[in-house]
């Protein structure tokens, strides 16, 4: 188009001048951000406006498509961390000294009162974020799951939640911008038991090292939906909103098998025709060195065609116990089948482990 002719354009049809506030463009965009799935009001076209609009109705329909999944706990999964058997001292944290108290969400202070740590000053550290953050894991003698993060300028933050909430609710953390300037999550940090090997979430899949695994965020929202997958585990989905968080009722209101897993071996060596079963167990947790007896709680026992399962669970004292080492117990248990020429295995152990095999 030639000068003259723009020039004769723009007089018979003029275009009126605009004036664009700076304070006002800054407000408006900071809004926008903040309101991270919003239409803008004024499209450039109204193809475009009606592309957004189609783009989010299909999203939300997706979103509603996807039915609500049942909350399931595998009874034959033991909720048992490995990393808490490697801890680093952490004692400038008062975190993990606590002194004070921390408390859960919605928690009565009496009762955060009564909790301590099994290994105070002690932490594990689960998991490095590419930005510097550090966090670390213990344990509480009441037998919750501690976790907090821990960034350079010496800032942390955390919670305690009961074991269950592993594969029920989900012990999941947000992790945010450590310097602060950023609204939106940059992902999410997963706690799983041994056995889980991925996390699958925002369309990507993570692999789990030291019990924990940190899912990206995908256009600054947290997956709403999180599967954990391993060889010899069932699959666990977990759905938003997680634990620990205050808009999440399953957080103060989910309440905690008080029983933990225990170790078990044959007092003698088992034959193909043997119901009853005389077995030593073993507790795991700290017991001041005292006898399980009274404590075993019913095993749990799967009958495969060529293994029986057996996992065995005690009821922990409760309290400040020492570690000097836990006596074998005895305990009779009274099977509803022969043995036959199956392996007896540990269901307390992913996978689980062969204790006596086949009987000649």
């Amino acid at each position: 188009m030639s000068g003259d002719l723009r020039q004769l354009l723009e007089e018979a049809v003029p275009e009126p001048s605009r004036r664009l506030d700076p304070a006002a463009v800054l407000r408006t965009a900071r809004r926008r951000r903040r309101t991270r799935r919003t239409v803008a009001a004024v499209a450039a076209t109204v193809l475009a406006a009606a592309g957004v609009g189609i783009s989010l109705l299909m999203d939300r329909e997706a979103d509603r498509a996807q039915p609500a999944l049942p909350v399931q706990v595998p009874a034959q999964v033991p909720l048992e961390l490995s990393v808490l058997q490697r801890r680093v001292p952490v004692d400038h944290v008062g975190f993990f000294s606590y002194d004070p108290p921390v408390r859960t969400i919605d928690e009565d202070p009496l009762d955060s009162a009564q909790r301590r740590l099994v290994h105070p000053g002690q932490a594990s550290l689960v998991l490095t974020t590419p930005d510097g953050t550090e966090y670390y894991l213990a344990e509480s003698t009441d037998g919750s799951l501690c976790l907090t993060s821990l960034v350079e300028h010496g800032g942390s933050m955390g919670a305690c939640l009961p074991r269950s909430t592993l594969l029920t609710t989900g012990f999941v953390m947000r992790h945010e911008d450590p310097t602060g300037r950023e609204m939106e999550p940059r992902g999410v940090v997963v706690l799983v038991p041994d056995g889980y090997e991925q996390v699958t979430g925002s369309g990507a899949s993570v692999a789990v090292r030291d019990n924990a695994a940190l899912v990206s965020a995908e256009d600054g929202r947290e997956p709403q939906r999180l599967t954990l997958t391993g060889p010899d585990v069932p699959t666990v989905v977990l759905q938003a909103p997680y634990c620990p968080s205050p808009f999440n009722d399953a957080c103060s209101t989910h309440v905690e098998p008080s029983a933990r897993v225990a170790e078990w071996r044959p007092a003698a060596p088992p034959g193909p025709q043997d119901t009853s079963l005389p077995l030593l167990v073993t507790e795991r947790d700290c017991a001041g060195g005292q006898s399980s007896e009274g404590r075993v709680q019913e095993p749990v026992v799967e009958y495969r065609p060529d293994a029986v399962v057996i996992t065995i669970r005690v009821d922990p004292l409760g309290g400040a116990q020492t570690c000097p080492g836990n006596p074998a117990t005895p305990y009779l248990l009274q099977l509803s089948e022969p043995i036959g020429g199956r392996a007896l295995l540990d269901g307390g152990q992913v996978p689980a482990a062969t204790i006596a095999p086949p009987a000649p």
